[in-house]
């Protein structure tokens, strides 16, 4: 228990039946949930109503398979922050080898998801100006082409820094 309640992450143990039988301090202070509350459930009840059915889905699924899961939810804190959380529970099996339930932990990723977040934000503003820069391009070409395919008494000769002719008009 002392290990248990000095990490960072909220610790989790079910037994074979899925019922919560051990939560750490961690996890505790963070939902403000009882330790007794926990036992009958009460970890849901800081998980937001969006994400209760997936996370319930995905423990019942891993459950009946009795495999590794992984999720992530939105947690209303003890002290009203709203924290996205990472779950992963892994099934063990007892001495004679028989399934016994289900470790797990809840790891706050808010920073993470926060930064992966500023950075689609800031991907999809430059993504909207380069389509918008190319746009712009285009019609700089199409511009260029129609002035010089018009052109009929002159040569017009595009030529390179190095002197090469890139392109001319008929």
């Amino acid at each position: 228990r002392t290990i248990s309640n000095s990490v960072p992450v909220g610790l989790w143990i079910a037994n074979a039946d899925g019922k919560c039988t051990f939560v750490n301090e961690t996890w505790i202070n963070r939902t403000g949930v009882s330790f007794e509350e926990t036992m009958r459930d009460g970890w849901v009840k800081g998980v937001l109503e969006e994400d209760k059915r997936e996370m319930l889905q995905k423990f019942e699924t891993a459950f009946s398979n009795k495999a590794h899961f992984k999720g992530e939810f939105r947690l209303k804190r003890a002290d009203g922050q709203l924290r996205w959380c990472l779950t992963e529970g892994y099934p063990f099996n007892n001495a004679e080898g028989e399934f016994v339930g289900y470790a797990g932990s809840v790891t706050d990723i808010t920073d993470k998801r926060t930064a992966q977040d500023e950075l689609e934000k800031t991907v999809n503003e430059r993504t909207k100006s380069l389509r918008q820069k190319n746009k712009e391009l285009k019609t700089s070409e199409e511009k260029y082409h129609r002035m010089t395919e018009e052109v009929q008494d002159y040569a017009i000769l595009l030529l390179d820094k190095d002197g090469t002719i890139m392109n001319w008009n008929s």
